[in-house]
């Protein structure tokens, strides 16, 4: 099975820019045994054919991604290219799916802030191909099981990423996909819910450290 992150964050957007570069992360996921990375940074699809070949030199697939607001809701789209950065409305979004083969990821849905999906994911749940199981959790406290019950009933995926914005976040949950080194093949599989999640909950120190450092920095 293939070891896969499909929501991280590298270099510069256009609401930050991190302390390490896309080669960075590259290099860090590829020492942590990572096969599929996507970089999905806000609003800014971070992909390039000289980031790419240096991800397949580490024996990584680099997916085109992006971390879109919706109707101020955020999204993430795989397999995106620059018209994803124009994408206002989930009417915008029903209308790209149809003209791209693009997989489409509800990021941390009921995560406590505005930005997050919330009640608008099952209002649009056809134009999602999966649910995100967030990092971001405590043995005690979560708002991932919301998000389980929802890919359950719709019977779609639900994906564990880090959402890494720093490097303490990665290789605490992510997911083993039954795949080839593919993109169609690795949508197919995640279709399939041919996937098994990997994830441990943060301990409340090491949750505090996180949240503070990104909303100091951001």
């Amino acid at each position: 099975m293939l070891k896969i992150d499909l929501h991280t964050h590298a270099g510069k957007d256009r609401d930050h820019a991190l302390a390490y570069s896309p080669r960075q992360l590259i290099d860090r996921t590829a020492k942590l045994g990572y096969d599929i990375l996507s970089i999905t940074n806000h609003e800014t699809l971070t992909f390039s054919k000289d980031i790419k070949d240096y991800a397949k030199k580490r024996g990584i697939l680099l997916i085109p991604g992006i971390e879109k607001r919706i109707e101020n809701k955020e999204v993430i789209i795989l397999n995106a290219d620059k018209k994803a950065e124009n994408l206002r409305t989930f009417r915008d979004l029903k209308r790209y799916r149809e003209t791209k083969d693009v997989f489409v990821m509800a990021p941390h849905p009921f995560y406590p802030d505005p930005k997050a999906l919330h009640s608008r994911l099952a209002e649009n749940i056809e134009l999602f191909d999966s649910i995100e199981f967030s990092h971001f959790y405590l043995s005690w406290w979560t708002f991932n099981s919301r998000a389980a019950e929802i890919a359950e009933k719709h019977r779609l995926p639900l994906i564990g990423t880090s959402d890494c914005h720093m490097f303490e976040q990665l290789n605490r949950t992510y997911t083993l996909a039954e795949s080839e080194k593919n993109i169609q093949s690795l949508f197919e599989s995640l279709r399939k819910r041919k996937i098994k999640l990997v994830t441990e909950p943060l301990g409340l120190i090491e949750a505090i450290r996180i949240i503070t450092a990104l909303y100091l920095k951001y």
